[in-house]
């Protein structure tokens, strides 16, 4: 309940949040009305139909009642990670039997700025989080019990796991390679391989679809990774102006997800910090029921992820490095706690130590989740709703929205056609248009039949888009957008 509420506190009054809540939910009513793999969506002019991104959220919203899915999808992610909490809080006692290293295993997960950034809004990271959580579990269960009913069910787990998200897949793969590294054992690697087998068996071929969309996504930010989290229009050569890329990143976003960065890499190096005194004392460690070598080597690859997708150059294109610590704070929670706890002086500094270091990461838990909210991008306020209405009356279609996070929202409350994709297979139709334009907007505009544009004025001046020969009527000029029509 803790975690829930913290999750969820800051998005009530700004419940229509966030950028990939719009496509999982216009995802969720495709598999409503196909109930079958691919899922197709013809909202996206550089997508293709068939939607090859990861279908298990989508699968697992298309079972509640849309209704349900529009009022309340800010409540999603965060009653999933709140069941990760909960799991740690029973598998700390199982292990400890001890109420306190349980308690504060549980309220330092619930307490990370990384998971409550990532839980506050419907995306598919506390679900993948979750998986693989349950599947490190299994695997461990497995190297202990090497039958066959535990190594059925790490292969359930995997398979799943590689229909949730595209960085737990990532995280998977350095996960079985670190583990045969450290156990000097190959048997990972062949597990690895036997969860994408089971993956594709599982779905018929459709995995395939799924692995070739990841290729192309990796592909692609090897080719933009100059342009990653640069403002789209200030930030091109065609409509460069550095005063405005800096002024206006901000209302972007970008401001605020390097301040994510700042932050996840404060809380890897402290919490790295704490691990590694806490594995240099292990053997000081009575209260627990099993070696904890398994749990130690589970954070050691999840920080090593996060440190190459940071920092070297050949896996920076697989991913932003700190997103990737979701995967790494069920065992860091735990062993921060127990090391805590077992090798401190007394329990009441234990208790105290905890207690600061909790309520450090609340404050900045809160501060940060706040400050998300001025991220205008990822919000759908009431103007927008009026400027997708008077859209959703035109029987004229495709849509060009800058920045293009808009487009998302337009796609699903306003059933339009729109100059975005960035989901199933069609990457390579992005360069010309995102992370930064690459070529005219009035070619775009040609190419693609564009009707309308949709432009934030906090993001970008419409002057500076020299399009202004091209636009036939101004729709809507309210305080922060733009409708114009341009055919």
């Amino acid at each position: 309940m803790i975690s829930f509420i913290l999750r969820i506190w800051v998005r009530i009054p700004r419940k229509d949040f966030g950028v990939d809540t719009w496509y999982f939910l216009n995802y969720a009513q495709a598999f409503r009305k196909s109930r079958r793999l691919p899922a197709r969506l013809d909202n996206y002019l550089l997508d293709i139909e068939e939607q090859w991104y990861p279908p298990l959220l989508a699968f697992i919203l298309s079972l509640f009642p849309r209704k349900i899915t529009d009022t309340h999808h800010w409540v999603f992610s965060a009653v999933i990670d709140s069941i990760q909490a909960v799991i740690l809080y029973y598998f700390s006692f199982i292990l400890t039997s001890r109420v306190d290293v349980a308690i504060f295993a549980a309220l330092l997960y619930i307490a990370s700025t990384v998971n409550a950034s990532m839980s506050t809004n419907l995306n598919a990271r506390p679900l993948a989080a979750l998986i693989c959580t349950l599947l490190m579990l299994a695997i461990y269960n497995y190297s202990l019990n090497s039958n066959i009913y535990s190594l059925v069910v790490v292969l359930v787990l995997g398979a799943i796991l590689l229909h949730t998200h595209k960085m737990a897949t990532q995280q998977l793969l350095f996960f079985a390679a670190g583990l045969s590294i450290f156990y000097r054992d190959w048997k990972y690697i062949y597990i690895l391989g036997l969860i994408f087998i089971t993956a594709i068996i599982s779905t018929r071929g459709f995995y395939f679809k799924i692995l070739k969309n990841n290729i192309e996504i990796v592909r692609f930010w090897a080719r933009n990774l100059p342009y990653l989290l640069k403002h789209q229009v200030y930030a091109s050569s065609l409509y460069k102006d550095a005063g405005k890329a800096g002024s206006r990143m901000g209302i972007s976003g970008l401001k605020m997800n390097r301040f994510m960065f700042l932050l996840a890499r404060g809380q890897l190096l402290f919490f790295f910090f704490l691990v590694i005194i806490i594995w240099m004392k292990k053997a000081d460690i009575r209260c627990v029921s099993i070696n904890t070598s398994f749990l130690f080597y589970w954070v050691f690859i999840n920080f090593f992820t996060v440190i190459a997708t940071t920092y070297l150059p050949f896996f920076k294109f697989i991913g932003e490095g700190f997103k990737y610590l979701i995967y790494g704070t069920f065992p860091v929670s735990f062993l921060v706690s127990l090391g805590a706890i077992a090798l401190m002086p007394s329990l009441m500094v234990s208790y105290s130590v905890l207690i600061l270091l909790a309520g450090v990461c609340i404050y900045l838990q809160a501060f940060t989740v706040s400050r998300q909210l001025l991220n205008v991008n990822s919000y759908v306020d009431d103007e927008l709703k009026e400027v997708i209405n008077i859209l959703k009356k035109s029987d004229k279609d495709n849509v060009m929205c800058i920045p293009v996070f808009k487009a998302e929202p337009v796609a699903y409350l306003g059933g339009k056609k729109v100059l975005w994709g960035a989901h199933g297979s069609g990457w390579d139709k992005m360069d010309e248009f995102w992370p930064v334009i690459k070529v005219p907007l009035e070619k775009l505009i040609e190419k693609y039949k564009i009707n309308f544009m949709l432009i934030d004025k906090r993001f970008v001046d419409k002057e500076d888009l020299k399009i202004d020969s091209l636009i036939k009527e101004t729709v809507h000029n309210g305080q922060n957008y733009i409708l114009a029509r341009v055919a």
